[in-house]
């Protein structure tokens, strides 16, 4: 384990395999950082006859990072300067998160993620999910499973895309393989199965209106003129 200077780690903080920590961070009680993910574990077993030998994930995290207590932070993972993560939350492994982004309370960020900067997260974002610069989630990205569950099957391809400047606010559903474009506003309870046009607003199931066409106070509001975060 490699710790920048001026960095502050708990004594009940666990750290697996090669985990590297910048200057002036800040990690909480119970947190556990290179935590390896079940298929490490299993491919390991297999390559050395059922005897499970010592995993060696990489985790990088940048200078003046946050990390509240009760986290789990997975293998191979990495996050940018200036990130904030709330208590409470879980990153799988493979994923990235960029600079200045807040994680918060409870959030469940899953495998092969990756979080652009200057972000707001308080959802689940599924396994493959990618999400662009200044983005708010509060809702959920998640596959369709429309074939029912295959461990075959290829969920990089059913995952949301979320581009630059986009809010999807709380108990809204974007699922499966869909561009989420810039300018998007999600409404609270809205459910997404298809790509939008960007500019718009997003309700009920698939309502998508451009905003030259909206009538609500949104219309007005900072999001569409330019100010996300």
């Amino acid at each position: 384990m490699k710790k920048g200077i001026d960095t502050f780690i708990d004594s009940s903080v666990s750290l697996n395999g090669a985990v590297k920590i910048g200057d002036r961070c800040s990690i909480g009680a119970h947190v556990i950082i290179g935590q390896p993910s079940i298929e490490e574990v299993e491919n390991a077993r297999e390559r050395h006859s059922g005897k499970l030998k010592q995993l060696y994930p990489k985790t990088a995290i940048g200078d003046d990072v946050i990390v509240q207590p009760n986290v789990l932070i997975s293998s191979n993972v990495v996050i940018g300067k200036r990130v904030k993560i709330g208590p409470f939350v879980t990153i799988g492994t493979n994923t990235s998160i960029g600079e200045r982004t807040q994680v918060m309370y409870n959030s469940q960020i899953h495998e092969n993620v990756r979080i652009g900067r200057d972000c707001i997260i308080g959802g689940f974002l599924c396994d493959f999910s990618d999400v662009g610069n200044c983005v708010i989630i509060m809702g959920s990205l998640l596959h369709a499973f429309r074939d029912g569950w295959d461990e075959e099957q290829n969920l990089k391809n059913q995952s949301p895309i979320i581009e630059d400047n986009v809010i999807v606010c709380y108990g809204s559903m974007v699922i499966g393989n869909v561009r989420i474009k810039s300018g998007t506003y999600v409404a609270a309870g809205a459910i997404v199965t298809k790509n939008t046009p960007g500019n718009c607003v997003v309700k009920s199931v698939n309502e998508c209106t451009e905003i030259e066409a909206y009538r609500g106070r949104l219309k007005d509001g900072r999001f569409f003129r330019g100010a996300v975060i």
